[in-house]
């Protein structure tokens, strides 16, 4: 989860779908963590940036979501990404 947080926001996805078989992992789920173990391994010169040269107030929001996309329950997934700036003046 704090790769996915703090790094890498792509991961939501699997790491959404990986969690929710933590009580009972199969084979088949071990083999998707090594894929996505693979994956950071692979992009570690990548990640979030931190610009401080931004414009106070700016409220940047991104969402997906799907319908009925779980082939097994039938349950929908949506995901909410908002990005905020905020410069923060002080006084002497």
């Amino acid at each position: 989860m704090f790769l996915m947080i703090a790094t890498s926001p792509d991961l939501a996805y699997s790491v959404g779908c990986l969690s929710c078989v933590l009580d009972k992992p199969t084979t088949a789920d071990i083999i998707r963590v090594k894929r996505v173990l693979r994956y950071l391994s692979g992009t570690l010169s990548t990640g979030i940036v931190y610009k401080p040269d931004c414009s106070p107030g700016l409220l940047e929001c991104y969402s997906d979501a799907d319908f009925a996309g779980c082939t097994n329950t039938g349950r929908s997934t949506s995901g909410l990404s908002f990005m905020s700036c905020r410069r923060i003046n002080f006084m002497a």
